[in-house]
């Protein structure tokens, strides 16, 4: 009996430390990528992320917002007001934010308002990873 038990016993730790493991490979880390709001641009202006990272805008100059959309639409995922040097909003890109703003090929357009018509444009695409 005390056999059986043993055995049982290590099953469960071989189990917790072959999850553990599976885990702690399987875990990537959220990133932070900064996008800089300078004169009539978006630095860089196309990122690539993963899910669970965040996208952190940086007003270098006036009179810049990030509209969610492309030019003259807004699809309301995201949107600032017009704000001057020094601002910096952020977004969460994880599971949530992208399940409610769905989206083709998980793009994000976006747009400065005020100077949609200098080319002020952007975009973020967002990974997901493969469901099992």
């Amino acid at each position: 009996m005390k056999f059986i038990e043993y055995a049982a016993g290590g099953c469960k730790w071989f189990a917790t430390l072959l999850l553990s493991l599976f885990l702690t490979s399987s875990v990537s880390h959220a990133e932070v990528h900064d996008i800089l709001l300078i004169d009539f641009q978006y630095v860089p202006r196309d990122l690539t992320i993963n899910e669970g990272d965040t996208v952190r805008w940086f007003w270098i100059t006036d009179n810049h917002n990030v509209v969610s959309g492309i030019p003259f639409t807004r699809t309301g995922a995201f949107e600032t007001t017009i704000e001057n040097t020094g601002f910096q909003s952020e977004v969460l890109f994880d599971r949530t934010f992208l399940n409610s703003n769905p989206i083709a090929n998980n793009r994000y357009d976006y747009f400065c308002a005020p100077h949609v018509t200098d080319d002020m444009l952007g975009s973020i695409t967002v990974i997901r990873p493969e469901k099992n």
